[in-house]
Parts: structure tokens; sequence; C-alpha cells
């Protein structure tokens, strides 16, 4: 995509994501949480409803269908439905979908936490089954991540042995379309060569719901410098995440370890690309001693606060850069 100076971080961001409560407790904004997996694995142990309610204002709710749950377009297609109704199905009780401006103003209005539908991977998507995209969208759909672990009709996965192949012919359509339909593009578990060629394409700039920093994380999921820096002049965000072997490979990480992550991409990319993506309720490979669980967040902010992270930049990294991202993206899209 055409390459652009992002906004500033000073820039007012949407009064409904930055007055968040200042005194004993600060909500923040997740870009990935795992919760419908969590309520239906009965596994408390990452998040829990009553938890985000306390710690979120806005999360992307993440709907992932794991392949031994399903594996062929059509059941998988039915599985995420099913999910994405039991999100919206949140909104009867103290959640709101957001998926226009206007959802954002209402959220203000009721004080009620706001989720953005997330898919995670596009397994669904081929040639011949297209059009459960608009469907998705029809039922608010505002995110997409467009590969797993697996390559996929759209992409290469950043688990393949396939380097040089990114995009296929059919993953730039889709890309297109998700530019058409106002859904933000996931490049969290996509190769790096898709990585580029989304950012070549899209004219709408993607994100990374959860993703890390490949030079103290050497993992193919996590990000090159190089990619930092051109996801922040496409003018998109990365959320640091908290899966422990994507923290810290080679011992058991800790919350010091998610400083470290957070401290180089400020320094690679600058404060205005950081945000969070905990994956909570998604984590299986080991978790970050001090950040267990969402409840621990604080102790996170007060440690950025002792390696002499202002207070400004603390809002930035927890939800403010988010907030401006959105209130971009949907602009034009009341």
């Amino acid at each position: 995509m055409k390459k652009k100076k992002p906004a500033r971080a000073d820039t007012p961001a949407l009064a409904l994501l930055y007055n968040f409560d200042r005194m004993e407790h600060k909500k923040f904004i997740d870009l990935h949480v795992d919760l419908v997996s969590h309520v239906r694995d009965g596994d408390a142990s990452q998040t829990n409803m009553e938890a985000v309610r306390k710690n979120n204002r806005l999360f992307f709710a993440s709907v992932f269908i794991d392949p031994k749950r399903a594996s062929v377009p059509a059941k998988i297609h039915e599985c995420i439905k099913t999910d994405i109704a039991w999100y919206r199905g949140l909104e009867k009780s103290a959640f709101v979908t957001i998926s226009t401006k206007t959802d954002l103003v209402d959220m203000q209005a009721s004080q009620k936490t706001g989720f953005i539908l997330h898919v995670e991977g596009a397994d669904a998507l081929t040639p011949q089954t297209e059009n459960y995209l608009e469907e998705w969208a029809n039922l608010g759909l505002r995110s997409l991540g467009l590969v797993w672990n697996a390559d996929n009709a759209l992409a290469t996965s950043a688990a393949s042995f396939k380097e040089r192949i990114g995009l296929s012919d059919f993953g730039k359509q889709i890309v297109q379309k998700l530019n058409n339909l106002h859904v933000i593009i996931d490049l969290a578990h996509i190769n790096e060569r898709g990585f580029y060629d989304v950012l070549e394409i899209s004219t709408v700039p993607p994100i990374v719901t959860h993703g890390n920093s490949y030079v103290l994380a050497p993992h193919p999921r996590n990000f090159t410098d190089e990619q930092l820096v051109a996801l922040r002049d496409a003018g998109g965000i990365v959320g640091v995440f908290f899966s422990g072997k994507y923290i810290n490979p080679s011992g058991s990480p800790t919350i010091d370890d998610v400083v470290r992550h957070i401290l180089h991409i400020v320094e690679v990319a600058g404060v205005d690309t950081v945000a969070i993506g905990s994956d909570f309720g998604g984590i299986t490979s080991g978790l970050v001693s001090g950040l267990e669980h969402v409840d621990r967040m604080n102790d996170l902010a007060r440690k950025l606060a002792e390696v002499g992270v202002s207070n400004g930049d603390r809002e930035r990294i927890f939800y403010g850069n988010v907030s401006r991202y959105l209130e971009r993206h949907f602009q034009n899209h009341a």
C-alpha cells in the first residue's frame, strides 16, 4: 500500500476510548482475546467474562476454529457462525458489538464493554466459498486473520516451509474485498512474503493483533525490525502477546521479558505502533510469569513505569494507539 506518515500520538482520539477510569483501576484495549474458547472449554485460568468487564474497555473477540473441531470449509463456516452468534448474545448483558463509528459513540453513552468480531484464520474461504466472507461481514465481522498455522487458499502461514510463496491470486482478491467491506486485515500468523504482499496491495492499514519481536525471540511467528518499521509506515499497529515461547524461547518467560519486547518495538518503530494483544484464553504454549491472567495487567503498567515509560506513553500502548487506529478505520463507515 502507499506509504504514509502515521498520525502523531497527540492526535485526538475518540473520547469514548480515551476516557478510562484513571483512579484505582485502568482499563485497556486488547487486540486478541479468545473469550468464547474459554467459555466453551471451561477454562478460567487466563480470563473470563467478569474479568473482561473489569479490565477491558474494548477487545477484539476472536473466533478460532480448531482443525480438530472442523476441517472442511462448510463445517468451518457453520462453526464460525455459531461462535459469532455466541458473542452477539453478549449484547443482552454489559457488552456491545462494534462494527461502525456509531457503535463506538453508543458505547460511550452506555459504558458497556465493546468488542470487535475477529476471525482467526480464513480456512473456510476458497474460490468456491468466497461468499462466506460477505455473510460474516453482515453478521458483524470487522477483523480477519488471513491464515493460522497451516497454509490455506489465501496465503502461506508463518509455520510453513514455503518461504517464497506469500499471497495467492485468490488471497489478493480477498484483500481487496476486505478493504471494500471495511474489515481490518490481521497479519498475525502470515509468513514474511505474505506480510509484504498485503502491505503492497491493501488500501487500508493492516494490523498485527498478536505478535512480538523476532530479534528478542527468533520464531517465524514474530516480526523482524524491518517488518515492524514497514507496518508503522503503513499506519498499522502490533499487539504484544503473552504466549511463553514467543516471549523467551530459551527460558522461563517473565513479565520483564514482555517489557523488553515492548521497549524494543518502541525503539524500532515508535511508541505509536505498539499495543496489547494478549491472546488470553487462547495461550497453549506456556504462560508468562507475572502475567498469567488479565487481572495482572496493572502489574505490566507498573513495570513499564519503573523502567521510565511515561504515563502518556503507557496510555498510548494500553489503549490510545488502538483508539486512534479505530477512529481512522471507521471514519467513513458510520
